[in-house]
């Protein structure tokens, strides 16, 4: 099992997925995970007034995705965030339900990265420290003054790559899990997006020491999702199990391409393309969803 040096981890976990919930057990101890009930779009009464509170009429995206289970997604991590707050601990490990410890994991000294990055020993406050993308190797810049660093497996993580969103794993500080906090409603990204949207140094391990079962290689070639050939409705591969994309069960695939929520989809007004540009940053590819909610 892995010893978690950066406080408590916060595991985001529907009730329905007790596989999950069994596998996560295997990678921490018991006593060291807070679990969070996650929002489940199951669940959720879809109204005007919960679509104005929790959903911005314009949604940007990758993808062009945008269900109410990448909303319910987003808001149970804003969820988790505000127990930490709560807590009164300086860090957290936030992950999701469907991780698994990689061979890096074992061979990567945790504590001593957390004696790295305590105040005053980095050139810059940091916020986020990624321990998992989606590849082995995570992409990062390499900035001099973070030079140091690299000897210890700690870098500054590449953003806005479209092969390397994800948030299943990130450390947080107080002040970044605050800034987070106040500033995602309504709801405009997915949560793996909007977490590269911060003002704050987000740093990286060398290799990604958490990934998602469905990215494993056991897996590999098996499509998250498929769709109804009737009514071009989601249907997530069933030989995933618990394991699948469930932020976008309850999608519809329009024009071949974007995946709006049922309940959504008759409020989706139109869809542009457009490029997000941040100094310093990779230019982002994304597609505007803009939304018209009643009154």
């Amino acid at each position: 099992m892995i010893k978690n040096p950066f406080g408590k981890v916060y595991a985001i976990h529907l009730d329905r997925h007790t596989e999950r919930k069994k596998t996560l057990r295997k990678v921490f101890r018991e006593e060291d995970i807070n679990w969070v009930k996650a929002i489940d779009n199951q669940e959720i009464d879809v109204t005007p007034t919960w679509l104005k509170e929790n959903v911005s009429t314009k949604f940007r995206d990758p993808n062009g995705w945008c269900t109410i289970g990448i909303i319910c997604c987003a808001l149970s991590h804003r969820k988790a965030w505000g127990e930490f707050l709560k807590s009164g601990e300086d860090t957290a490990l936030f992950v999701e339900d469907d991780i698994f410890a990689t061979h890096y994991a074992y061979s990567y000294d945790l504590n001593k990265i957390k004696e790295r990055l305590e105040t005053g020993q980095t050139p810059k406050k940091w916020g986020v420290l990624w321990l998992g993308k989606y590849l082995d190797k995570i992409e990062s810049v390499s900035p001099l003054i973070w030079r140091d660093f690299e000897k210890d497996k700690i870098k500054l993580i590449e953003r806005h790559r479209f092969d390397q969103f994800a948030a299943h794993s990130y450390v947080l500080t107080r002040e970044a899990a605050q800034w987070y906090y106040d500033r995602i409603l309504p709801i405009n990204m997915a949560v793996d997006v909007f977490l590269e949207f911060a003002p704050f140094v987000q740093l990286c391990t060398e290799n990604t020491l958490f990934t998602q079962i469905k990215v494993d290689n056991e897996y590999a070639g098996e499509h998250s999702m498929m769709k109804d050939i009737e009514d071009n409705s989601v249907v997530l591969n069933p030989k995933l199990g618990e394991f699948g994309a469930y932020t976008i069960e309850d999608g519809v695939v329009k024009d071949n391409k974007y995946v709006i929520g049922r309940q959504l989809h008759k409020y989706l007004d139109k869809v542009t393309p457009t490029t997000i540009r941040q100094k310093h940053h990779n230019a982002l590819s994304i597609f505007e969803l803009y939304f018209n909610f009643p009154d």
